[in-house]
């Protein structure tokens, strides 16, 4: 296989050392354009929705009751958080980290609630949640955006992100249309917690940036042309949007990319509207991190070109001079970056018609010096990704799976027969959630003499650690389960199929 680097990287993983990014400037993947804008004043409740008043419903008042036989704690959602977060066919859903408490926050359980649809993200300021609603995904109804209060359950309308239901003669323009502003929304919020930036076809033909104010409760227009708003990022110091402009979504293909005109950078005061480059590409412009408050890392995927292959033109652009720096023109795939360290991980396929100069295997970039790629392993990888809780890298290969460092040393995983993809790590330890046809939870420290144990035996979908790493949520055909520390036996929440778990922080005292 080859010689496995072990020293620094075990001495790091003995001493539970740790290295922590910081959360605004996390990796993100972001595409780019944005037609010539005239950015409009703020204003007051654009198309805001109808006002609602609702109050949160305990699981026992439901007709979808906890199941008797289940251990949990008899508590109330607490009101101190933090809460998890799913969706059913019911409404949305708030439990407490030991399984406790489930309440019904958002009760959609009338007829045709089967049809809807939900896309949410959780503020970093704490206690709210950004909610798109869809009625009725099928009938292409207007997506609405609102935000939930956890625990309360308090909504509060923001807007109506499309003006009607989709006409089916409308074309696949009109489909994008609608999908830019609903099911593919990339919502993101400042690092603040007090901006969210989205797209909605509100005031023109075509879905433009907005971004919504808590403190002001205004939303405002920062982009006006023809494309459509793709995967905004906000600047480490919240001051501006680092945005795609795409011409169409192809919303109805698999796996087709999206057709880029270009990437454009929005200050959120409203004050400027600047193209950062044009490009024709059918894929993604991926805004991958910050180096500072001005200076993207930024690289093009095109994954209808070379699927193995499908990344390239690694660099650096100055958002405010325009300044580029490219620190790789070769082909290469599954970048994964740490904020931190200014350090990314990429690896190069054994394959001819990507006509790579790199040999294959995994290297390491550093991007503050732009040094040359250096190989760390020769193995194959076909998924990378960082880990702000363990302060590694992760690395599916050939082999199995690596554990990496910032600094290129790596050793052997044990991979659970059965387990697809990469490990979970948990917050605050070096524990990992192993997850495919059954799962798994074991450490890092001690993977390679106590190999992850199985602690459920049927297929698992999703899974989440707790914010303090002392359980584990996954959903299951068999429906929601927690898994508590020290022994990690499942319990059964709720014997609905759940959707999208997230966690919602309380607010900062």
């Amino acid at each position: 296989m080859r010689n496995v680097q072990l020293a620094g990287l075990i001495f790091l993983l003995l001493a539970g050392c740790r290295t922590t990014s910081d959360p605004s400037a996390t990796a993100q993947r972001t595409p780019g354009q944005e037609a010539q804008v005239s950015p409009s004043a703020p204003s007051k409740d654009v198309g805001a929705a109808p006002p609602v008043t609702e109050s949160p419903i305990s699981a026992s008042e439901t007709h979808t009751a906890l199941p008797a036989a289940v251990s949990l704690p008899d508590a109330p959602l607490s009101e101190e958080g933090p809460w998890w977060i799913f969706h059913t066919y019911e409404g949305i859903w708030a439990g407490n980290p030991d399984g406790s408490g489930l309440t019904l926050v958002l009760d959609r359980s009338g007829p045709g609630s089967d049809t809807a649809a939900y896309l949410y993200a959780p503020t970093p300021a704490g206690g709210l949640l950004a909610l798109i609603e869809i009625e009725d995904q099928y009938a292409m109804s207007p997506p609405l955006l609102r935000l939930l209060s956890i625990p309360q359950g308090q909504l509060t309308p923001i807007a109506q992100l499309h003006p009607q239901a989709v006409d089916p003669a409308g074309g696949p323009q009109a489909d994008d249309r609608w999908v830019a502003s609903g099911l593919w929304n990339a919502m993101a919020w400042s690092p603040d917690g007090q901006w969210l930036a989205f797209n909605a076809v509100i005031d023109g033909p075509s879905g433009d940036l907005y971004v919504y104010s808590v403190e002001r409760d205004e939303i405002s227009r920062l982009s006006d042309g023809p494309t459509e708003t793709v995967f905004p990022v906000w600047s480490p110091d919240g001051e501006r949007i680092v945005h795609g402009a795409v011409e169409r979504l192809y919303f109805g293909y698999s796996g087709a990319g999206y057709d880029y005109s270009g990437l454009w950078s929005a200050r959120v005061d409203g004050s400027a509207l600047d193209l950062l480059f044009a490009t024709r590409v059918n894929g993604f412009e991926e805004v991958l991190g910050w180096l500072s408050d001005t200076t993207i890392l930024l690289d093009t995927y095109v994954p209808n070109e070379m699927l193995d292959c499908g990344h390239r033109d690694l660099r650096t652009m100055d958002v405010v001079t325009h300044e580029m720096r490219t620190l790789l023109s070769d082909r290469f795939t599954a970048p994964s970056y740490d904020p931190k360290s200014e350090t990314l991980l990429l690896a190069v396929v054994d394959d001819p018609a990507c006509q790579q100069e790199l040999t294959p295997g995994i290297y390491r970039v550093d991007i503050r010096s732009g040094a040359p790629p250096l190989q760390v392993v020769e193995d194959q990888a076909y998924e990378i990704a960082w880990s702000e809780e363990a302060g590694l890298f992760f690395a599916a290969t050939e082999f199995g799976a690596l554990a990496v460092d910032t600094a290129g040393q790596f050793i052997d995983l044990v991979v659970p027969e059965g387990a697809f993809g990469l490990p979970v790590v948990a917050p605050g330890s070096k524990r990992l959630a192993w997850t495919g046809n059954e799962l798994w939870v074991g450490t890092l420290q001690d993977n390679l003499e106590q190999p992850p144990r199985q602690i459920y035996a049927a297929r698992v979908r999703a899974v989440s650690w707790s914010p303090d790493g002392r359980q584990l949520l996954f959903t299951a055909d068999a429906g929601l389960f927690v898994a508590s520390e020290p022994e990690f036996t499942p319990v059964n929440v709720i014997g609905l199929g759940a959707s999208r778990l997230v966690w919602v922080m309380p607010p900062a005292k």
